[in-house]
């Protein structure tokens, strides 16, 4: 495994493509990449449980699963999208407001997953996710 990777790597081809990948991240992200690491985390967290529900019930069906590749790849475009506004615009509210939603809607998730495993969960804090949540047509 570790030849084949060093196999790989030495290509200087593929080395400048990683390096231009690296540097157009660090400049979308300013280098801040503490909500990238707090919502993958989040996703993570979100899989587990649902995964742990489903095998709780005797429901695990791939189709479920098949969507979580889906679901990064179209929150890592909202990361990048909310970024790219917030450089062209003098107000830097998008980037916020995207991480916001998309914690939200993880953590609810979460929630109603732990929830329906069986263990309590604060429904104040589920309520005002979800108030939070559904005003996302108002923001």
């Amino acid at each position: 495994m570790k030849k084949a990777m060093m196999k790989i790597f030495y290509h200087p081809e593929i080395k400048i493509m990683a390096a231009s990948l690296f540097v157009c991240f660090d400049w979308i992200f300013n280098g801040k990449y503490e909500a990238v690491y707090i919502i993958f985390t989040l996703l993570i967290i979100d899989n587990i449980t649902g995964i742990w529900y489903a095998w709780k019930t005797k429901n695990i069906n791939s189709r479920d699963f098949s969507r979580s590749p889906q679901k990064i790849l179209i929150y890592f475009i909202m990361l990048i999208v909310s970024r790219m506004v917030d450089k062209t615009l003098p107000i830097t509210a998008a980037s916020s407001i995207m991480d916001a939603f998309i914690v939200c809607t993880e953590a609810i998730s979460i929630l109603e997953n732990i929830s329906k495993l069986g263990y309590p969960v604060p429904t104040f804090l589920v309520t005002r996710l979800k108030n939070f949540y559904d005003k996302k047509d108002e923001l």
